[in-house]
């Protein structure tokens, strides 16, 4: 590796055929094994053949019958292949880094665009369903309408983005509070019956009446909840159930959905959390959204310091379990954390 004839070797020590500051180099390492009588390992940087290749440099004692240091072994091992793999790999990152800021700036700028003529469109279509301008006939009342729910489902879908990529962006703030969970939960049922009793799907809540106080965000809270929800009634065929259940364990609370719809693949559980990943793989099957529901959430738990659980099986159901350190445990996270700070 090194050029060197066995001959020119044997009887030598490394200060004769190493260059002279990686002769030195090579000195300080046997001088730290002969001090610690541990192994030292170093990576370094060495001429070979007017080339400079990296190494990884390990030297350990060998000991003698008294117990001290009798000679020094090397074992170097040439890593310059894996540290060029290394570099492409982080400059590679870098650059898909900067791509992934680039996308998510672009589309919270075109999200901000769009929702002005979008809130007009809605505006527009109100006034003709209201009739405020004179008379129309049942049909264009109903295209009225139609207009009306077609903007708004796209005004969701912008807000979808913006909250992904400001989640993206790290630009959320969390406002921390103490919560009444049950509050919480019946705004959220409140919401989203109506869209429940339209689909004939029996939503059922699950919780006891007195519940301890949940330290969190309220705007983020409520966004798990009822994009949990909407994917549950979202994906559940006409007459199947959906339950909410609410329960505080220890230092957690744990907020458990669960459907009776098509169900995720077991293939696709693992990606079904990164954003315009749809779990259902029919083709066929109307689904309202672009697949940010299960991001949003995700990334939302985790800002909170939960963790996010999703259990599945194609046409039995979905169960997604929601975990959230309580007042308790929050405090003790947070004291770790400035612990290791």
């Amino acid at each position: 590796m090194f050029g060197f004839h066995q001959q020119r070797i044997v009887g030598k020590v490394i200060s004769e055929l190493l260059p002279e500051r990686e002769a030195d180099d090579a000195a300080l390492q046997e001088r730290e094994v002969l001090e610690t009588k541990s192994v030292v390992t170093r990576e370094r940087e060495i001429q070979i053949d007017g080339k400079t290749g990296a190494f990884l440099v390990t030297k350990f004692p060998v000991l003698g019958e008294d117990g001290e240091v009798a000679r020094i072994g090397t074992i170097g091992t040439e890593i310059t292949q894996l540290k060029e793999a290394q570099s492409a790999l982080l400059a590679a990152k870098a650059e898909a880094e900067a791509a992934n800021r680039s996308k998510s700036d672009f589309l919270a700028a075109m999200s901000h665009d769009l929702r002005t003529p979008l809130n007009a469109i809605i505006g527009f279509a109100d006034a003709i369903s209201l009739q405020y301008f004179g008379a129309i006939n049942d049909k264009y009342q109903e295209y009225a309408q139609d207009i009306r729910w077609s903007g708004e489902h796209l005004l969701a879908l912008i807000g979808d983005i913006l909250d992904v990529t400001a989640i993206e962006a790290g630009k959320l703030e969390m406002r921390m509070e103490e919560l009444a969970v049950g509050e919480v939960v019946a705004e959220c049922v409140k919401i989203i019956k109506g869209e429940a009793r339209a689909l004939a799907i029996e939503l059922s809540i699950d919780m006891p009446s007195q519940l301890p106080p949940l330290r969190a965000d309220r705007q983020a809270v409520k966004e798990i909840l009822l994009n949990l929800l909407a994917n549950a009634i979202k994906f559940t065929p006409r007459d199947g159930t959906a339950t909410l259940a609410v329960t505080a364990a220890g230092d957690s609370h744990v907020i458990t959905v669960r459907d009776t719809g098509v169900g995720i693949a077991e293939d696709r559980i693992g990606t079904i959390t990164e954003p315009f990943v749809r779990g259902s793989a029919d083709p066929y099957r109307s689904q309202n959204g672009v697949g940010l529901g299960l991001a949003i959430v995700n990334s939302l738990v985790e800002s909170l310091d939960g963790t996010l659980a999703i259990a599945s099986a194609v046409g039995e159901g979905t169960t997604v379990t929601v975990t959230l350190p309580s007042i308790g445990g929050a405090a003790q996270k947070q004291a770790a954390a400035a612990s290791a700070s």
